[in-house]
């Protein structure tokens, strides 16, 4: 991209190259692909994300795994008291399954 920038080489010659249509290098260089949010909307707050992530490693700072369902709990601990689409208040693994 920084070479389109720079002019070294054109829009048209990079789709070319990478057999990719013309406007994805053009999309790139717009930033139009940043303003597309793809799945859905999030369950966590940036707070309890940060919440969740220290508490994984502090959990292996104690030389301590955690499986899965225990992250699940976790998760339904912290947004019981709102509502959430999970059922009975704990995400089933589909809601792992975006975060991969």
């Amino acid at each position: 991209m920084d070479a389109i920038e720079r002019r070294f080489i054109s829009l048209r010659m990079v789709s070319w190259y990478w057999n990719i249509p013309l406007t994805s290098p053009l999309d790139h260089l717009t930033s139009k692909t940043m303003l597309k949010k793809h799945g859905p909307p999030g369950v966590l707050s940036a707070n309890e994300e940060a919440t969740i992530v220290e508490w994984v490693f502090g959990m292996q700072e104690c030389s301590l795994s955690i499986s899965l369902h225990q992250l699940k709990l976790k998760v339904a601990e912290l947004t019981q008291t709102r509502a959430t689409l999970f059922k009975n208040g704990i995400p089933k693994t589909s809601w792992w399954h975006w975060f991969k």
